[in-house]
């Protein structure tokens, strides 16, 4: 009798080829988004964006103190380290699927000429898809969440054969789910595959399952207390919010604003109709055949087919997985999207390898021919997809975020205070660089968008103590408007906006006389306030003294964003990329007519910029 592997070597060797690749392509300063936020938050165990992501801030905090490289880098290699586990962890998925249409402890058929491969070749091919491998390379929260996922859907599955120690699977299950909605909210994807593995009982009979929806109530009571106990992960907002810590968004020391925040409450505004959604579902199906090297998403359909005959039960777990997740992903409006679908990505890389197993399986096959065939094909073309997809996934290129971020606020005058609405490409990396790195501590930063959060007022109160003063007036009608609208109440939305706008128009008259007030391009209130603001390296000044133009601020050198390479073409690069070109070009028409050769040089360099831009 010919044996399967141990599940350990097929852990093993599932996660170290990706890992080497996460590695070599790891980001070497700041990333972008959300990089400098969770970096600073895991330094000071602060309080995170929603949902507050306190597990991740526990384990950053604790993997920062490992002697490996700088701060950042270390936690880079988390993500990377997250990720090549997920990778195993889906890889055993996989192997149990596979065992599950056949006998015990052996190859899952006789005639499944790559059983011991396919788990392999499933889990590398989800874990360099893009919505893996570009969160593998950098510090977000998107590793840790798979890690979760991945062994959650392991587990899942394990569930679904009959076995003797089926209740502590459902007790490590649950207690795992509760630590996930400790960390991602995307982790609801899961729960109707998970739910259905928890509610199956297992007959003698090989081969047999009854799905039961209604078990034993006494199954769900025994294994409620140990999903409350993950689950009490969330008891660090509240008490660590309470003790004021450097960063604490959304102060969620009551019931209310706990809700609010662990919820993600703010989040709805993004949501798509569901005709918008069923629209964008069916725009993801090109990108998924693409991602996951065409083999396996189209051989989903004949396993789809093939697996009702077989595992019936199987079959739903995987496919429920799939619709869910894909349909709410595609219902969610933001940027970094692509990293919500990699649950349903791992379902269509299941039904894929079950699909590929089922097919070769068939009498018909010619078993010495179709085996190396199949397995070469499938080598060539995740070969291929890597060598497609190093630009698109790597972070190995200039840290053009880095680059761009510290230009941006080292070349600020002294004592200024800037308003920005760039929290992608550049006030979440300040928030690291100005309270961990200790980077222009004289530099007020107000993000113009998170000025529609009452909380965020209180943080400024926080980090800049008096800066508020002088708009305090206006701060209050503001406040009003904001208490309906986070309480859920009727508001006037337009006023809310009028306010809004009133407070930052407030705030810049009340300091620009006394310090330098700046702006990035983007927060500029408005027309009106073109004839008051100056061209001053990557920002506009309001009224500036003739002195303080002396220098025109410096810009960032133009080269590593004209490169070419591995994650160049983002959009939050390319919005860098845009304000580097609208700047340079701004300080060129200032200086035209003056007799400067400097300003032909200048706009060379944005049209090389713009040039850059139209760049696929």
């Amino acid at each position: 009798m010919r044996r399967s592997p141990p599940a350990w070597l097929i852990f093993i060797l599932a996660a170290a080829p990706p890992l080497g690749l996460y590695v070599t392509g790891l980001q070497r300063d700041l990333g972008t988004i959300d990089s400098g936020e969770l970096a600073a938050v895991g330094r000071f165990l602060g309080i995170a964006h929603p949902p507050g992501y306190p597990l991740y801030t526990f384990l950053g905090r604790v993997w920062g103190l490992l002697p490996l490289g700088t701060p950042l880098t270390r936690l880079h290699l988390l993500s990377a380290v997250s990720c090549a586990l997920a990778v195993g962890f889906a890889a055993l998925a996989l192997r149990k699927s596979l065992t599950l249409l056949g006998r015990k402890d052996e190859p899952p058929s006789g005639r499944g000429i790559l059983a011991g491969g396919l788990p392999l070749l499933g889990a590398w091919a989800w874990g360099l898809s893009p919505s893996v491998w570009r969160m593998a390379v950098v510090n977000e929260v998107y590793g840790l969440h798979y890690l979760i996922l991945a062994v959650c859907l392991w587990l899942g599955v394990s569930l679904l054969q009959r076995q003797q120690n089926a209740h502590r699977r459902r007790v490590l299950l649950v207690y795992v789910l509760g630590l996930g909605f400790c960390h991602h909210l995307s982790l609801f994807f899961a729960v109707p595959s998970l739910l259905l593995a928890l509610a199956v009982t297992v007959h003698p009979s090989p081969g047999r399952s009854h799905i039961s929806f209604w078990p034993p109530a006494r199954r769900w009571l025994s294994l409620l207390p140990w999903f409350l106990l993950g689950l009490s992960c969330q008891l660090y907002l509240p008490l660590r919010s309470a003790q004021g810590p450097l960063l604490n968004w959304g102060h969620p020391t009551t019931l209310g604003s706990w809700f609010r925040h662990a919820s993600g409450w703010q989040y709805r505004i993004w949501l798509f109709s569901g005709s918008e959604s069923l629209r964008e579902a069916a725009h993801r199906i090109p990108g998924l055949l693409a991602d996951l090297n065409w083999i396996l998403p189209l051989a989903a359909v004949p396993g789809l087919i093939l697996l009702w005959r077989r595992r019936a039960a199987l079959g739903w777990f995987w496919v429920i997985l799939c619709v869910v997740s894909l349909l709410w992903a595609s219902s969610y409006n933001i940027p970094d999207i692509q990293s919500y679908y990699a649950a349903s990505d791992l379902a269509v890389v299941a039904l894929g390898v079950l699909g590929l197993h089922l097919l070769t399986s068939q009498r018909w096959v010619p078993l010495r021919l179709a085996g190396p065939i199949l397995g070469a094909v499938l080598c060539a073309t995740m070969i291929l997809g890597i060598g497609q997809r190093w630009n698109r996934c790597a972070a190995s290129g200039p840290p053009l975020p880095g680059i761009y971020a510290r230009s941006l606020l080292e070349g600020l005058p002294p004592n200024t205070l800037l308003l920005s609405r760039q929290w992608d490409a550049f006030t979440s990396n300040a928030i690291y660089l100005q309270w961990v790195e200790g980077c222009r501590p004289d530099v007020a930063i107000v993000d113009t968008e998170l000025m529609h959060r009452s909380w965020y007022f209180t943080q400024l109160d926080r980090w800049y103590p008096h800066l508020l003063d002088p708009v305090r007036p206006q701060l209050a009608v503001l406040l009003e408007d904001l208490e309906l609208f986070e309480t859920g109440r009727p508001f006037n939305r337009s006023r809310r906006d009028a306010r809004h706008q009133a407070l930052q128009l407030a705030l810049l008259n009340a300091y620009a006389g006394s310090r330098p007030v700046a702006m990035t391009p983007e927060a500029v209130p408005n027309a009106a306030m073109a004839s008051r603001i100056s061209p001053y390296g990557l920002v506009f000044l309001l009224n500036p003294t003739e002195e303080m133009l002396a220098g025109r601020g410096p810009l960032p050198p133009i080269e590593p964003f004209l490169q070419m390479g591995p994650r160049t073409d983002d959009s939050e690069i390319r919005i860098m990329r845009q304000v580097l070109a609208t700047m340079t070009m701004a300080r060129a028409q200032l200086m035209t007519g003056q007799g400067d050769d400097l300003s032909h040089a200048l706009q060379q360099e944005s049209r090389r910029l713009q040039t850059r831009l139209a760049q696929p």
